[in-house]
């Protein structure tokens, strides 16, 4: 009888409980990188504070299906969970939505190495495409559809903003996909040569001009110049250095780094413009209180001539309704200025 393998070298049942001990460090490992990134996300809530604009764990879990296998899809359901439950404040709508977001990892994981080389995606403009195909068309609306469908029926949204709400969710989940993605995959292959000291500070100066670009290019402070679109531009040269002269590695890291600048300087603008829109408003409605206290006020003043001796009836025209000796009270009046304003007013 032939023996097998395992027959010849039996696995020890102290290099099982090792690896057991390993895969849950990685689950670990994993289901709380997930959650910290879904809290930064659903910290960026526009529309609804389930959807989000930007979904950085979108890209990490499809790269950590990619890089580790099918078996990280519990730390990715779990994180994604918990994140949930803790916005939602129900268990029962976050176990649908980590349901979504675990599909969407893992069949967009699945189609990637069947269709896309793996975790060898990167190494073609052909396979790169394939890649962007995937997580637009098939993975990313996974979640989307489940998540929203799930937020309508328990009552957290409403029919009327489904589609706003499922197109915010799906770019964000597309955004994570695409930008954080590579930069995972990449960085976690890459071998020894890449951290040799001359490819270190090539790769350094590549990100210190991604780093001095994005910080010119999309700081709000310098939105105030007179042309502030055409700064935005600049964001090409750490791309086309890196893609030229370096490789896909350090083309992914620049462009994180300058999608991150970006979402700064958005939500930069976006708070100081929600800042002036409330003074905006309690300027507009002391203008129109200033406006209706000066047409009641001159109504009640238009006796400002009356004289002393016509007693009642100038009372009577001032609408005061004084009588007797308070008669000739009631009809002087004057303009003065109040808080600098020329305000007509009745002294009584």
């Amino acid at each position: 009888m032939t023996s097998t393998v395992s027959d010849r070298h039996p696995i020890s049942p102290r290099t099982t409980f090792r690896r057991g001990l390993n895969y849950i460090a990685g689950l670990i490992g994993i289901g709380l990188t997930y959650f910290v990134l879904a809290k930064s996300g659903l910290a960026l809530a526009l529309i609804h504070p389930s959807a989000s604009p930007i979904w950085p764990p979108t890209g990490f879990a499809l790269a950590a299906i990619v890089l580790w296998g099918y078996r990280a899809w519990p730390a990715i359901f779990l994180g994604a969970m918990i994140a949930n439950a803790s916005t939602t404040g129900s268990i029962g709508p976050a176990i649908s939505i980590a349901t979504g977001n675990s599909l969407e990892a893992l069949v967009g994981a699945a189609v990637i190495n069947v269709w896309s080389n793996g975790r060898d995606t990167f190494s073609s403009p052909n396979t790169v495409a394939k890649f962007a195909v995937i997580c637009v068309v098939l993975a990313t609306p996974i979640s989307a559809t489940v998540g929203i469908t799930t937020l309508v029926i328990t009552g957290y949204a409403e029919w009327a903003n489904f589609a706003n709400i499922w197109l915010t969710w799906w770019l964000g989940d597309m955004i994570g996909a695409l930008v954080v993605t590579p930069v995972v995959v990449l960085c976690a292959l890459s071998d020894a040569r890449a951290f040799r000291r001359t490819e270190l500070t090539k790769s350094a100066a590549v990100i210190s001009l991604a780093v001095a670009v994005g910080f010119i290019a999309f700081n709000p402070l310098f939105k105030q110049s007179q042309h502030p679109d055409t700064l935005g531009f600049l964001a090409v040269l750490p791309l086309l250095w890196a893609a030229l002269r370096r490789g896909p590695r350090d083309t992914a890291i620049a462009s994180f780094i300058l999608a991150g600048f970006s979402i700064w300087g958005t939500l930069f603008s976006r708070r100081t413009i929600r800042a002036r829109q409330p003074q905006r408003r309690i300027s507009f409605g002391t203008g129109v209180l200033d406006q209706r206290q000066r047409s009641k006020l001159s109504a009640q003043c238009r006796c400002r001539d009356a004289k002393n001796d016509r007693g009642k009836s100038a009372s009577n025209a001032c609408g005061i309704g004084s009588s007797g000796g308070n008669a000739h009270r009631g009809a002087c009046c004057r303009q003065s200025s109040i808080a600098g304003r020329g305000i007509a007013t009745c002294r009584h």
